[in-house]
């Protein structure tokens, strides 16, 4: 069943734009929305599924109308509605990653917020980003919503093939991607929450490869199904 969002006028709550630059010069626009009061508040960065950039005007209409982003601002969290470059002729570029990196920084430096209190929740490609991002920087957790790992596993080269690697991810998943997707778990340091539907075909190469993997890891990580 649908969730409705809240509605929370924008004299309360106004919608502000970010600007950022990634490490290697990419720029791109976030926005974000804070409860009323000084703060500081805690602040959660939530990053859409796909492979393609949105616009400035479709970010401010999601963090407008959007339940998750709506409903935990209502919570009294500050809410970012973050996006990335557009990869989808190059599924293994780093680019996303980086520009979300920039995102948690410039994030931990605006008035009102509480820079220990930093949240990533991504789902679907945005989840696989929120996976990449707990390995690369600092934050103080990270929910991913039925994460996009046959990215983060290296298999998916083209967004085409993505059916393929669903289906079937263990014929797919050979030592070398085993190695290297390992490797990549091993660095992170953020406690995890995997959010997971019983439908999707994602559930397969998550539940029984990179969930196990984490956990085989040790890694803090909760799942909810």
């Amino acid at each position: 069943r649908h969730t409705g969002g809240v509605a929370i006028s924008e004299v309360v709550s106004p919608v502000e734009t970010l600007k950022v630059t990634a490490s290697d010069g990419n720029e791109m626009s976030v926005v974000w929305r804070k409860p009323p009061g000084e703060g500081p508040f805690p602040a959660i960065i939530t990053i859409h599924g796909g492979a393609n950039q949105n616009k400035v005007e479709g970010l401010k209409r999601e963090a407008l109308k959007n339940p998750i982003r709506t409903r935990l601002l209502a919570a009294g969290y500050l809410v970012v509605t973050s996006t990335f470059r557009t990869y989808s002729n190059e599924m293994q570029s780093h680019g996303p990653i980086l520009d979300n990196v920039a995102v948690i920084e410039a994030l931990k430096k605006l008035p009102g917020v509480d820079p220990e209190s930093v949240v990533v929740y991504g789902g679907s490609g945005g989840g696989n980003i929120t996976l990449e991002l707990a390995g690369q920087t600092s934050f103080a957790a990270g929910i991913a919503g039925e994460p996009a790992t046959i990215i983060y596993t290296g298999m998916l080269q083209k967004i085409s093939e993505k059916g393929t690697f669903m289906s079937e991810p263990e014929k797919h998943y050979t030592a070398e991607l085993k190695s290297y997707t390992e490797a990549k778990i091993a660095k992170i340091q953020v406690p995890l929450l995997i959010l997971h539907g019983d439908l999707h075909p994602l559930k397969k190469i998550n539940h029984e490869l990179i969930i196990p993997a984490l956990k085989s890891a040790k890694k803090e990580i909760a799942v909810e199904v």
